[in-house]
């Protein structure tokens, strides 16, 4: 029966030996075989091996990351970047309306008004 798991917490070559040594400790374990890139490990045994042995024998540093966790994790990791963009806009707007630079409709930016009072760019540059 072949099996793969995900591990984290996984960073050099003393991991991979850890990882191999213990998995193969286990009974029915025939061969173990880590990909410390992927964070893979690949079982090979005899009958099927529960991941709660296998994260018994690999201890508290490791942990098995489990399908549908591992893909949330992916997916907030591919959206972290339009988090960031979404939250910088909103503090943005926050900073422009507390200090009363929102521009009036119709006005340009060589004619700004703030408070009333015409001003040229360089005076609202100023202001920030």
């Amino acid at each position: 029966m072949q099996k793969t798991i995900t591990v984290s917490g996984m960073t050099c070559i003393k991991c991979e030996n850890f990882i191999k040594e213990k998995i193969s400790s286990l009974p029915g374990v025939i061969d173990v075989i880590v990909r410390i890139n992927e964070g893979k490990v690949l079982i090979s045994s005899e009958r099927n091996i529960i991941e709660q042995n296998i994260q018994e024998v690999i201890g508290n540093k490791y942990t098995i990351k489990y399908g549908s966790d591992f893909i949330k994790l992916e997916k907030f990791k591919a959206l972290k970047p339009l988090f960031l963009i979404f939250i910088y806009l909103i503090f943005g707007t926050y900073y422009l309306n507390r200090h009363n630079l929102v521009l009036n409709k119709g006005l340009s930016l060589s004619s700004p008004r703030i408070f009333g009072t015409k001003l040229n760019f360089n005076d609202l540059i100023a202001k920030l």
